[in-house]
């Protein structure tokens, strides 16, 4: 399909009023238009008064527009945003829904009313559900009477990726459950000027002016032409120093001001490529065309030119050294700096989201603006527009930094509304494989005399940005990525800058009210629409709940045993989300959706349910097992008289049988080994009947040493590499401590050896909770020694503080029987264990030390001890004392710093190198008043949650040492003047001296925090160094006097040591 750039121009400017009158004034419709933009396939597309493309729109620098845009929609609603444009003091016309206004809703109208104040190149687009991806896109030229380059004729160029169905139809399944990884929706063509194979008639020595704007909603291109030159001169309404390319790279929503200088001669024509960033395709779909070619015509006579190829594409102008034709100077240190980290995951619903700090921006009830509006004094306390927003409360007049570390492994491009800043940093990319880079304050890049600016920029695969601007527009300004599938995934946060400056410049048209009273959204209250306590967010819209421990980014990832054709036959095995068992698939979503909405289901690790029968010939049941925070479904035939039991009891031995093949199940393990699992499987069926379940039978029948070299090929599994104290083979079973540092995974078992019915296996967990009180100076509070005589000093273990540490022995697979004679320190408290569901307590009770076959799940705690390192012991001294011989190398090392004369604190956390991981770490401030409340500032690592009464939370969900440190940033926000005592002193002194006016004065307390309380688990070696003396089991209550309790024993040691029996 070809086209004339003459004729497009012309129909895309229909209504655009292009007389000298300061008041622009535009009246449009939405609406579908039939439309054919590839040549390939026809399709409705958002138009405005029933034609598409959109016009062009020009003004000039001080003229007014008033555009009326009118929802013609039949059910969507619909907002329009003016990108690039500042909006100053006219927020409310910015456009992103809910967040600076309400939706328009079908057959209502909104007046977009704001004076131009800029020059240069933008762009208007929809800024609702995907929907400029759907046609609803234009550029908005402001012309520049005093343009400081010389050209001859100003043409307009978009590039653009183009879909064939409704963005309301791919976001759903963009959205899904189905889509457990994030993939992005492959366009199916690539559009220039809204068509393909395009035909720009030039006439020759001239100069040409393009504006060239990415409308895109996904891809970035590549652009060069046949022996012709881009010449830049503005980049996103910034003028700057002429750079001369031969490639340009522009991401969705940027925008470039180019020069092209035509050829004298006449004879030829010559070729205007693009291409696609194939790096930002997941897939490449064999029929997808990735270059498209268009055509510079200066003799139309004369034959169209080839496709015109290029030997490398990483010839592109980097914008980075781009000057400002203005010479602004790099501004001042920042005031204020706001850490983000990008990251993809999926949370429990199985969807695939974007998160900022694991936080995925989640719609309010109230848009921002009209929060802040509506809020009063509140409106300076981030609290009130929600938990879900990632919303950070700017000073007016700060400088502000925002340092985006890109932990993903694709390309974003960003954009600010509301300003354009300084890019003063962007680092290399780091190919997938390697850990990403993040930014460090105190090893950075030198930054330049004169930043490029814009208000558009990408951020490099697991690479940081740092980007500086002053906030000098009072306003609430979203910053997102600009490729649309990932705003829709939440990538997103909200800039609140100077609220009290919004109150006094703004407030909410009535023709707002309106459109708000008839969509059905309030336009008063914080972000869970409550306008008498804009502290209180009960009801807010928050994020779907993370997944249980177990799930992968795979997502749910479910069993399903299809054994139709005769009772437990086995038909297939397939995975959830694979296979399209359309009546069954209703159902599983719907257990999905109520397991993860359920709070007592969430906590319920392990249970069972008997689903109806599903809707099959002949009549099947679903069972529905969750364990090991894996949901298993089991599809059987209905049979009469069938012990209902059966069926339970197969899947609990298969899932016993996979953990005891696999290791701790996910789903990317079931699914890598999915032929050993058929195997298994074959074996323990008989034509659709439980055949053989035990372990050891299974064992000689199918082979899994490959499969275990495998799992644990980075873990030295061979007696002979085993190091620490050699035992005999008559003790008991001992866990004690060496002084090698290995940090490898611990395996369970090596891949020629069997057990018997009456071996135990045990994890060993610490579980630490120690009170921390602050300090006022850089001086660090250990968890760890590295001297006996260092570390403890008296304010870390002051009256008010405790520290314990906890370690429990849980049951990784335990069949016969244990008797608890335990020999341990003296110092410590010992527990009774805490039995499985699965023991009848009568009988263990009436036969102290009998348990039978426990499953492999971690509920059965056998022994558990605690030290109180405050207590005194038996001889008289502390504990804190005694132990500190024992406590050399725990696993976390702490600072805990408050500043002197603010309210601001910060707390640093490092793992010790000895230690793998740590799965997951709490911290609990705590305030010295009730009524305070704690406000991040920033966090580098973790997810905050206020508590009320004066607690805060910072969780962790992963550490791994020498990765990054994770530091918290907060301050004190004081919700009460000085105390009643202050305020008589005062009023004493008031009286005394009636002239001292300042005296009466309430002054603010500053306030800190008390205490910070660190809670984490570490399960694998004990890092403590603390041991037990001995475990022994009683053989005089095994299983028989044919059956010895034990052929050899293996225990761990504290630093990845073991010894297998042989």
């Amino acid at each position: 399909m070809r086209a004339t750039l003459t004729s497009l121009l012309v129909s895309i400017t229909f209504l655009v009023s292009l007389v000298a009158a300061e008041t622009h004034t535009w009246y449009f419709k939405t609406g579908w238009v039939n439309a054919n933009p590839d040549g390939v396939y026809e399709r409705p597309m958002i138009g405005f008064n029933d034609t598409w493309p959109l016009p062009t729109l020009r003004v000039k620098k001080g003229d007014r527009v008033q555009l009326y845009l009118i929802n013609g929609f039949d059910n969507l609603n619909t907002t329009l945003h003016f990108h690039g444009l500042f909006q100053n003091g006219t927020n409310q016309m910015d456009g992103p829904e809910m967040v600076t206004q309400c939706p328009i809703p079908p057959g209502e109208t909104y007046l977009y009313n704001f004076t131009v104040d800029q020059v240069g190149t933008y762009w208007y687009h929809s800024h609702t559900a995907g929907q400029y991806g759907d046609g609803m896109r234009g550029v908005f030229v402001i012309d520049d009477d005093d343009f400081p380059y010389d050209y001859d004729e100003d043409v307009v160029l978009t590039v653009g990726d183009h879909y064939h169905k409704y963005s309301s139809d791919i976001i759903p399944s963009f959205l899904s459950r189905f889509n457990p990884t994030g993939a992005e929706p492959i366009p199916q063509n690539f559009l220039f000027n809204e068509t393909r194979n395009l035909t720009w008639k030039v006439e020759p020595g001239k100069t040409y002016l393009v504006r060239i704007v990415n409308v895109g909603g996904f891809v970035s291109q590549y652009l060069w032409m046949e022996d012709h030159e881009f010449t830049v001169v503005e980049v996103d309404g910034i003028y700057v120093e002429k750079n001369t390319t031969d490639m340009l790279y522009i991401t969705t929503a940027q925008r470039y001001s180019v020069l092209i200088n035509t050829k004298n001669s006449t004879d030829k024509n010559y070729a205007f490529m693009q291409r696609v960033d194939t790096d930002m395709l997941d897939v490449i779909p064999s029929d997808l065309q990735l270059n498209g070619t268009n055509y510079i015509v200066y003799n139309e006579d004369a034959s169209l030119p080839e496709a015109y190829d290029v030997d490398s594409l990483d010839n592109y102008l980097d914008d980075f050294y781009l000057k400002p034709l203005s010479k602004e100077k790099l501004l001042d240190d920042a005031d204020y700096t706001i850490t983000v980290d990008v990251q993809m995951d999926n949370l429990g619903n199985g969807v695939n989201y974007a998160f900022f700090n694991n936080i995925t921006y989640t719609t309010p009830k109230v848009p921002t603006l009209l929060t802040v509006l509506s809020a009063g004094d509140a409106a300076t306390n981030e609290l009130v527009y929600g938990t879900n927003t990632n919303s950070f409360v700017l000073q007016g007049g700060d400088v502000v930094d925002i340092v985006l570390n890109n932990l993903d492994t694709g390309k974003h491009p960003f954009h600010l509304h509301g300003h354009a800043f300084q890019l003063i940093e962007r680092h290399k990319e780091i190919p997938e494989g390697e850990d990403p880079v993040t930014y460090n304050a105190t090893d950075h890049a030198d930054w330049p005399e004169y930043p490029m600016v814009r208000d558009t920029v990408y951020v490099r695969p697991q690479s940081y940005i740092v980007m500086r601007f002053k906030a000098d527009n009072p306003g609430v300004w979203f910053f997102h990525c600009h490729i649309e599938w990932h705003l829709e995934q939440g990538l997103a946060f909200q800039l609140i800058e100077d609220p009290q400056g919004i109150q006094k410049n703004e407030k909410i048209t009535d023709n707002h009210k309106q459109i708000c009273e008839k969509v059905g959204v309030p336009w008063e209250g914080n972000a869970a629409a409550n306008s008498k306590d804009y502290l209180n967010l009960v009801g807010e819209n928050v994020q779907v709940k993370r997944l249980p421990t177990g799930f992968t980014a795979k997502g749910i990832v479910a069993l399903v045993f299809s054994c139709i054709s005769a009772f437990l036959g086995l038909a297939a095995i397939s995975y959830y989300g694979m296979n399209d068992i359309e009546n069954m698939e209703k159902r599983v979503a719907r257990d999905l959706d109520v397991y993860f909405d359920d709070d007592d289901d969430e906590e319920e690790e392990e249970e069972q349910s008997i689903t109806e029968q599903a809707a099959t010939e002949p009549p099947c049941l679903i069972f529905n097992f969750i364990q090991s925070g894996l949901q298993f479904y089991l599809l059987c035939k209905e049979i009469d008289n069938a012990n209902p039991l059966i069926p339970s009891i197969f899947i609990q031995r298969l899932i016993e049988v996979m953990e005891d093949y696999f290791g701790d199940l996910n789903s990317v393990k079931i699914e890598a080994n999915n032929e050993i699992l058929t195997l298994l499987l074959y074996q323990m069926l008989d034509d659709g009947t439980p055949y053989i379940t035990d372990f050891n039978k299974l064992r000689d029948l199918v082979s899994y040493k490959s499969l275990l070299s495998k799992l644990l090929s980075s873990a030295t599994t061979v007696a002979s590499k085993a190091t620490g104290t050699a035992m005999s083979n008559k003790g008991p079973l001992d866990l004690h401590k060496t002084n090698n540092h290995q940090t490898s995974d611990i395996p369970w078992r090596r891949s020629n050896v069997k057990h018997t019915n009456n071996e135990m296996y045990v994890d060993v967990i610490e579980t630490v909770n120690v009170i921390i009180k602050p300090t006022t100076k850089k001086a660090k509070r250990h968890l760890q020694s590295e001297k006996q005589n260092q570390g403890f000093d008296s304010a870390f273990y002051s009256s008010a503080s405790s520290k314990s540490l906890n370690h429990d022995i849980e049951n990784h697979l335990i069949s016969g029987y244990i008797d608890g004679e335990i020999n341990f320190l003296r110092t410590s408290r010992i527990e009774l264990p805490s039995l499985h569901r699965c023991i009848d307590f009568d009988v263990w009770n009436e036969k102290r030390g009998i348990l039978s076959f426990i499953p492999p799940d971690g509920k059965s705690t056998l022994m558990r001890y605690q030290i109180d390192l405050n207590q005194t012991n038996q001889y008289g001294t502390s504990n804190k004392q005694s132990m500190l011989s024992m406590i050399k190398s725990t696993s976390i090392e702490a600072e805990f710093i408050c500043h002197e004369n603010t309210s601001d604190f910060e707390i640093r956390l490092n793992l010790s190198p000895s230690i793998s991981k740590i799965d997951s770490l709490n911290v609990e401030i705590v305030c010295e008043h009730p009524e305070d409340q704690i406000k991040m500032n920033r966090v580098t690592h973790g997810d905050f949650s206020s508590k009320g009464n004066g607690k805060a939370e910072w969780i962790l969900r992963q550490l791994k040492p020498n990765v990054f440190s994770p530091v918290f940033y907060g301050s004190i926000i004081s919700n009460t003047e000085n105390s009643s005592d202050e305020e008589e002193e005062e009023e004493k002194e008031g009286a005394r001296d009636e002239n001292n006016q300042a005296k009466h004065d309430k002054k603010v307390r500053i306030s800190k925090p008390s205490y910070i309380k660190l809670s984490y688990s570490h399960k694998g070696p004990v890092p403590s160094g603390l041991k037990v003396d001995s475990l022994k089991i009683i053989s005089a209550k095994g299983l028989g006097d044919t059956v010895k309790p034990y052929k050899g024993v293996k225990y761990m040691t504290k630093s990845g040591n073991y010894i297998v029996r042989s």
